[in-house]
């Protein structure tokens, strides 16, 4: 059978897969999601198990210019990325073509999007899931009154382990960056009070200014 060995890897690999929590948090559209970094430390091992290389060749790239709402200047790129699956034994493979988007005001378009690619192949070859039920039709009222995502965002804060003066000088520093890059003093007020509550940030709570701390990183160009 042709492709026999590549595809009993990829169903040995899928069968290892647990659920994967939502670690990450989209400050901007409030909502959860799958971080690129934990899909692939989750996956890494099982493909090593199972004898299965993965390799990225992209297809087309495209980049187009554009202002934020704040005026600042950013890049949007997209790209068609071809993923390859190796049986590294048989060297029989098969192939996953997905679409990544990325945005920047710097050089990290082409990363985010390559990282969007990637996490996204990964997840709809080896179906990883959430443990979620995205389509759950249990009535509201019915639902178990669990705070998980209240428990999940302190959690991600505590793994930073920053303190409020450790935050305020990530804040100093981004907020120093973003006016270089063109940022009016006015438009940091106006920020610092519309993402963590307050025009002075030495007002804000930990988790304000962590909210604020996201907020300054994507326009500064500054995220990892």
């Amino acid at each position: 059978m042709a492709n026999e060995n590549i595809n009993k890897a990829i169903l040995a690999i899928s069968d290892g897969c647990k659920a994967i929590p939502k670690n990450g948090y989209n400050q901007a559209q409030k909502y959860y999601f799958m971080k690129a970094s934990d899909i692939i430390d989750h996956i890494r091992p099982l493909c090593v198990k199972h004898g299965v290389v993965i390799t990225p060749e992209v297809m087309s790239y495209e980049i187009t210019p554009y202002q934020t709402k704040s005026g600042s200047n950013q890049f949007l790129v997209t790209q068609m990325v071809k993923y390859t699956f190796t049986h590294a034994g048989s060297g029989e493979f098969t192939t996953s073509v997905v679409l990544g988007q990325g945005s920047d005001m710097g050089d990290k378009a082409s990363n985010k999007a390559t990282t969007g690619a990637t996490k996204y192949a990964y997840i709809n070859t080896f179906l990883l899931s959430d443990g979620e039920d995205a389509e759950n039709d249990v009535d509201d009222d019915k639902k178990p009154k669990t705070p998980a995502k209240t428990d999940r965002k302190k959690a991600i804060n505590r793994s930073e382990g920053k303190t409020d003066e450790s935050l305020k000088g990530e804040v100093n520093r981004l907020e120093k960056l973003w006016h270089e890059t063109g940022a009016t003093k006015e438009q940091i007020i106006k920020a610092r009070k519309d993402n963590g509550g307050y025009s002075d940030k030495h007002k804000m709570n930990h988790t304000q200014l962590g909210n604020y701390l996201t907020f300054l990183k994507k326009e500064s160009g500054d995220v990892k």
